[in-house]
């Protein structure tokens, strides 16, 4: 019982008073930077809100991070996140680079084994998807995507053709049947 309660009770008001300052800068911070900041558009994108939670984690929980010093780590990756999407905007290489392409892992009636294999998806993880999206059979399925983000996206049969945006969005993506 003795190692769930601290030595020294007043760590618990330095964790409290540090938490609250942390969240009101942190809050801060993000309102200069944008809402970009918390977009999960892509991987770095993730990075970034899951350094923004460490950070955070880290200035309440360790009594040697000063609050300023959490200040700082917090402007140091939301500025990294401005710069990397400053040069991403501007050049098409630079995006390719530190973007993940859309896989498309099934089309047209097809699943892309070699996407599924490669981004490590299994059949039955697709069915389940289709499940949860309410499909009740892949016949009402044209593609299913895993997005730069890492979210799973379905797509209706009835709302694509192969001329539509689903294909056009995809035009990087290797299709199934179609080299």
């Amino acid at each position: 019982m003795r190692f769930m309660l601290p030595n020294d009770y007043s760590v618990l008001g330095d964790i409290f008073i540090k938490g609250i300052l942390a969240y009101i800068a942190i809050i801060f911070i993000i309102r200069i930077s944008g809402k970009r900041s918390l977009s999960k558009l892509n991987s770095f994108d993730f990075i970034i809100t899951i350094s923004l939670g460490s950070i955070l984690s880290g200035v309440m929980t360790n009594p040697d991070l000063s609050l300023l010093e959490a200040m700082f780590a917090f402007s140091l990756m939301i500025t990294l996140q401005y710069i990397v999407t400053f040069i991403a905007v501007r050049s098409d290489k630079f995006a390719d680079w530190v973007k993940f392409k859309p896989a498309l892992l099934y089309y047209d009636g097809r699943f892309n084994y070699q996407a599924m294999k490669k981004e490590r998806i299994t059949e039955k993880e697709l069915y389940e998807k289709a499940r949860t999206e309410n499909y009740s059979s892949f016949d009402e399925v044209f593609a299913i995507v895993l997005e730069s983000e890492g979210t799973i996206s379905v797509m209706d049969r009835n709302e694509h053709t192969p001329e539509s945006e689903a294909k056009s969005t995809l035009e990087n993506t290797h299709v199934p049947g179609q080299d």
